[in-house]
């Protein structure tokens, strides 16, 4: 920690940019600390977007295994950390099937990989004896970092004979390691060299216990993060220790809601070189220092745990705020501000679960389950609701959180073809909310469990579920909940070849779902009412749906449904024998599949093209 992995990393990556046919991503890990959030990162990073057809790590190894590309993994020891070898094991499965993929990884410790190479780092070059440097102290990278470091806080500031001693001293007692140096010359606004000096050096046989979680060999930084903290005024620690319940970057709301920090108070620790600012003017700081303003706040049991009931709370409304614009037209905006936030969501809903806060849980359950489903995060959210369910107090059991719990459960399920599991968990949760009389979260169970009985051909029991599903959102529901139960209603019943009927209903569904439904489940009405058009001979209308969804679908950056709906184009073209148009399409959404990994949709469109 501190000794610039993330620096050198970047600079490594940046000088293989146009080496890589495939490109150079950066994909930053230290706000994580689950293994199974590293695939979605990588996703995230790679512009990929998983379908339900696959499980998401053979999507992402499908789209890696024919690239030439480098991936800068950045803080990985989480991977590993704890005994959870699940997060290397994957990094190693990735790496086998793989072969043109290489991996820079910065961690702070070894990932036991048989394919690793290691390159230790130790702080930068500095004199060991003061007295008989060899060669002129600015040729030394410590000083000459400290000194570039010293002049952003006093311009005019030089390595004259007074300062050259204590200088030496300080990259002494700091071993070199940068982020210390920044540290210490940050402290230049009060203390000269000396000063500081001294109390790095006095610091290094006073450094509390623990204050840092660091090898041995960092004890200096730990020192210079002590020394940092004594610098700070006490309001000053007080807000310091309690913005490190916030994971990774954050926004001015956030702290100023979770931690009361104000603007200025912001850019004062931006001003000791606490924090950062980043371009998109989020704040960001060292994971290092980070940890350490953890460990101080850990220190006053009542301070952290105020500070993370504030956190949870504010971040369970984060989710909550945007509920309806999951479902709605705003989808897209609400997704991106949601992972934006996701490894704060994740912190809070475990918080939530540790303390048994379930009214909080309740309140953003549903928000967690839409964007993990939209998300293709299934395994992720999977391990979220078995958390909350496993700890569940007895009093809470059969009641409505554990219907609702057990509910978005057995939905995921669903998504990784967990047909028992899910078939029981969905079963579990009918039966709570029939006995609670919640018709709407009963409604949910049902549509569930009639996609689950239509997954496995049972579409008469499938076409009774949605349509007990359908009663109760027209006495109970919201339009965009009607226009869902309609479509899979529609969606059997043109499974059971009654065409006409299944087309009115969709026709009615879309009437129903412009400007209510999300866009994500428009494209799918869209797509499956232009297919009954094609049946009847309605090619017009058809195209015209078809170009619908497809235009919605390439909005919305979705490569998936893209490309099924450019091998749909091509399909009817052929039929209207405008084969040139269909071959085109064909080959277009080939190339999407081959891109994206999407190896059922590559073999579709390939038997299009002959």
């Amino acid at each position: 920690g501190g000794v610039g992995k993330t620096r050198l990393a970047l600079e490594a990556a940046r000088e293989q940019v146009g080496l890589f046919p495939d490109g150079v991503y950066f994909v930053p890990l230290a706000a994580l600390n689950e293994p199974q959030a590293l695939l979605p990162a990588i996703a995230d990073a790679l512009g990929v977007t998983f379908s339900n057809r696959e499980n998401p790590a053979t999507q992402l190894t499908n789209y890696l295994r024919d690239r030439q590309l480098l991936l800068l993994l950045d803080n990985c020891e989480f991977l590993a950390a704890g005994g959870r070898p699940s997060g290397v094991d994957r990094l190693a499965e990735i790496l086998r099937d793989a072969s043109s993929l290489v991996i820079l990884a910065t961690s702070r410790q070894r990932l036991n990989l048989q394919e690793e190479i290691l390159y230790p780092l130790d702080g930068l070059a500095y004199p060991r004896d003061a007295s008989a440097p060899s060669g002129p102290l600015e040729n030394y990278s410590a000083i000459d970092l400290f000194v570039r470091r010293a002049r952003a806080v006093q311009r005019d500031f030089g390595l004259g004979n007074a300062e050259r001693p204590a200088v030496v001293r300080i990259c002494q007692a700091l071993d070199g390691l940068p982020l210390g140096l920044e540290l210490a010359a940050a402290a230049l606004w009060t203390h000269s060299c000396a000063e500081i000096a001294d109390e790095l050096e006095q610091g290094l046989d006073n450094l509390p216990p623990g204050a840092v979680n660091l090898p041995e060999r960092h004890r200096s930084l730990g020192s210079a993060c002590e020394f940092s903290w004594r610098l700070l005024a006490p309001d000053e620690q007080a807000l310091f220790s309690r913005l490190s319940v916030l994971r990774g970057s954050f926004d001015p709301r956030a702290a100023s809601e979770v931690a009361d920090a104000s603007p200025a108070q912001l850019g004062a620790l931006m001003d000791k070189s606490l924090l950062r600012r980043e371009a998109s003017r989020r704040f960001e700081w060292h994971e290092v220092l980070r940890q350490f303003a953890s460990g101080k706040l850990a220190a006053n049991p009542a301070s952290a745990e105020a500070a993370h009931r504030r956190h949870a709370h504010y971040f369970a409304g984060v989710l909550a705020a945007r509920h309806q614009d999951l479902a709605g037209p705003r989808q897209a905006q609400a997704l991106e501000e949601i992972a934006a936030a996701f490894e704060d969501i994740h912190s809070a809903w475990n918080w939530l679960v540790s303390v048994g806060d379930y009214a909080g849980i309740e309140r953003c359950a549903d928000s967690l389950y839409q964007f993990c489903d939209s998300r293709s995060r299934f395994h992720e959210g999977l391990d979220l609701f078995a958390r909350a369910r496993e700890r569940l107090p007895k009093p809470l059991t059969g009641g409505r959180v554990d219907g609702i719990l057990t509910a978005r459960f057995g939905a995921l399920c669903e998504r990784v073809s967990d047909f028992e599991g899910g078939r029981a968990a969905l079963e579990k949760a009918r039966a709570i909310l029939e006995s609670l009389d919640d018709p709407l979260e009963l409604a949910f169970c049902l549509n569930a469990l009639s996609g689950m009985a239509v997954q496995g051909s049972d579409y008469r029991t499938g076409l009774q579920l949605a349509r007990a599903c359908l009663e109760l959102q027209r006495q109970f529901g919201q339009d965009k909940d009607r226009a869902r139960a309609m479509y899979m209603i529609a969606k059997v019943l043109y499974r059971l070849g009654q065409i006409q009927e299944a087309r009115q209903m969709l026709e009615a569904c879309l009437a129903l779902g412009r400007g209510t439904m999300s866009p994500r489940r428009l494209i799918g009405l869209l797509n499956v009412l232009a297919d009954i058009h094609c049946h009847l001979g309605d090619y017009e209308r058809a195209s015209k749906l078809f170009e619908e969804g497809l235009e919605i679908s390439r909005s919305l950056g979705d490569p998936y449904s893209t490309a099924m709906l450019l091998n749909n184009l091509g399909t009817l073209d052929h039929m209207l024998e405008r084969y040139e148009s269909a071959e085109l399409r064909y080959r277009q959404s080939r190339e999407i599949c081959h891109a994206i990994g999407d190896r059922v949709g590559e073999a579709m469109a390939l038997s299009n093209l002959g």
